[in-house]
């Protein structure tokens, strides 16, 4: 009896072996199709490896990139400014730079300041926080100056450069800060922001209740 059962399921197995090879040779007493199907899967898994219909989860320690769409802002802001220092000392639009001395040594030592705060919060944000490594291992930074702002390398930007406009001297050109300002802010909450919260949840949204996002001020 249990010969006749060894001899059955074998049988079983061979006729689905031929079924399949049948198929695979265009057999047509597969209607079926078995081995076109498997075929097809196989060559489908082989060209399309990756199944772009199921949703990506990005782990913790997946790398954050070290500059994201808010770098774009560096070049721009950079750029900006120098063409300002420039337009700043051709007429007519030189009527902006005071001819009192005294205003001189006040818009420098108001340039002095931005620069010496502007400087700190970029060395701040690469030695007190470690924003290289931690953007390599994906973690979300609230400490050191990102405690006081969520951006401190964008906000030391906007501070150098605004220095620099100072020492240019053309109060024309101070607006330009107020540009920088808005145009960062744009740029954050369409980029950056939501990649970030799409990262880090809850945690991100309590971060940004607590932080504010350029001006380096702690909120209460």
């Amino acid at each position: 009896m249990a010969d006749q059962e060894i001899n059955a399921t074998q049988k079983e197995k061979e006729a689905l072996l031929n079924e399949f090879l049948g198929s695979k040779n265009g057999d047509s007493d597969n209607p079926d199709g078995v081995g076109e199907k498997v075929e097809e899967a196989v060559q489908k898994e082989e060209n399309d490896p990756l199944d772009t219909s199921q949703p990506v989860v990005i782990k913790a320690s997946t790398p954050l990139p070290k500059y994201g769409d808010g770098g774009k802002f560096i070049p721009i802001t950079i750029g900006v400014t120098i063409l300002g220092m420039v337009l700043g000392h051709i007429k007519p639009i030189t009527r902006g730079i005071p001819t009192a001395a005294w205003e001189r040594y006040l818009y420098i030592g108001f340039g002095v300041v931005f620069l010496f705060f502007g400087i700190k919060l970029i060395v701040e944000a690469n030695t007190v926080a470690g924003i290289d490594e931690n953007v390599r291992i994906g973690k979300l930074v609230t400490i050191g100056p990102y405690a006081r702002t969520r951006n401190p390398q964008y906000t030391g930007l906007i501070f150098i450069c605004t220095a620099l406009l100072f020492f240019s001297g053309n109060t024309f050109m101070y607006i330009l800060p107020i540009g920088y300002y808005i145009f960062l802010t744009i740029l954050m909450k369409r980029t950056e922001e939501p990649l970030l919260q799409l990262r880090f949840g809850k945690a991100y949204l309590d971060y940004c209740e607590k932080t504010r996002r350029i001006i380096p001020i702690k909120k209460r």
